[in-house]
Parts: structure tokens; C-alpha cells; sequence
């Protein structure tokens, strides 16, 4: 499984935590990494971010459809998040700051090859 988010968004987060590297490096990573997964498409189930973190229902029938699993459907939201909790994950995720994002995003924006990686989410989108 593979999550694939805008753009923007991805590169800017990724370019503060945990790349805090070359923003054009960034760029070109997302472009690698989402070329193969195209390449590799009859691999993989893409999940978009901004249902994969908002529709824990989405999650279930991406899951249950891409494994041929049907178990994941009778767990609940809460359960998710008890786990969650119970694994010390949610203190590990990064917190998007958009006073630090948004100059990122800026910046981003007037790269060249950034128009490559909005061509690809397109893609995406449509697979």
C-alpha cells in the first residue's frame, strides 16, 4: 500500500521533517518515488492522503479490496486509535506547521521540475 498526497503538502512536510535537506533534492525524490509506483501500479493499492486521514472507512474497503482481506471490516475508528495510542505512535508523527511551511511552499512553487510532480498526483488521481 502506498499513500499519495498533493504535492505541495508532501514536499513541504517532508522538506521539514525528516528530509532538512536541498528542496529541489525533495522534489526530485517525490518524482522517483512516485514514477516507480506508477511504473509498478499492478503492485501496489494507492491510498490518497486526504481520505486515508480523515474516512476510516476508505482505509477498511482499500485494505479489505487490495488483500482480499475481510477481518479489517469489523474494526471500529476508536479501535484504530486506542492502537494507535497503545503504540506511542501519535507522539511520533510530525505536526505540520504552516508558519514553517508555507515559505517552503513558496519556494517550492518556482522550482521547475515542481510542475513534473503535479502531473504525477494527477496521475495519480486518476488510477
Amino acid at each position: 500500500m502506498v499513500t499519495f498526497r498533493n504535492p505541495i503538502d508532501s514536499i513541504a512536510s517532508w522538506h521539514k521533517y525528516p528530509s532538512r535537506g536541498e528542496l529541489q533534492s525533495d522534489v526530485s525524490f517525490y518524482i522517483r518515488f512516485y514514477s516507480a509506483v506508477i511504473d509498478k501500479i499492478h503492485k501496489i493499492v494507492l491510498m490518497d492522503f486526504d481520505y486515508f486521514t480523515k474516512d476510516i472507512n476508505y482505509i477498511k474497503d482499500k485494505v479489505s479490496n487490495g488483500f482480499n482481506l475481510t477481518a479489517i471490516q469489523d474494526v471500529t475508528d476508536s479501535q484504530v486509535k486506542e492502537a494507535m495510542l497503545l503504540n506511542n505512535k501519535e507522539i511520533n508523527l510530525p505536526r505540520n506547521n504552516n508558519e514553517e511551511l508555507n515559505p517552503v511552499k513558496l519556494l517550492l512553487q518556482d522550482l521547475p521540475d515542481f510542475a513534473r510532480c503535479i502531473d504525477l498526483h494527477r496521475e495519480l488521481k486518476t488510477l
